[in-house]
């Protein structure tokens, strides 16, 4: 699943097919996966319960994705995170099958 991540004046937007899914502010956090308890629900099989979370820590400044050990990993612009990383402007997020 291919997500993408702007921040933009304090906050971060993720799009998916041209839609923005999610915003989040400093001191806010986000968690995708397939389970309906995810803020970010994602249906694709490849993509784990709780597969990812966005977490924007208020005295950073950058938020940051963390995989949460997931069967297929997390990816930023094609390469494969270890287990988080910073989240840049415009980067592409592929959680699943496609990282």
């Amino acid at each position: 699943m291919s997500r993408h991540a702007r921040r933009e004046r304090g906050r971060l937007e993720l799009w998916r097919r041209g839609q923005v899914v999610c915003r989040l502010a400093p001191g806010q956090r986000t968690m995708l996966g397939r389970a309906p308890a995810a803020d970010v629900v994602l249906t694709h099989p490849s993509v784990s319960r709780l597969h990812a979370r966005i977490i924007w820590p208020g005295d950073r400044a950058a938020p940051f994705i963390e995989d949460l050990d997931s069967q297929n990993g997390v990816a930023l612009d094609g390469r494969r995170i270890a287990k988080s990383a910073e989240l840049r402007d415009g980067v592409e997020v592929l959680l699943g099958a496609l990282a």
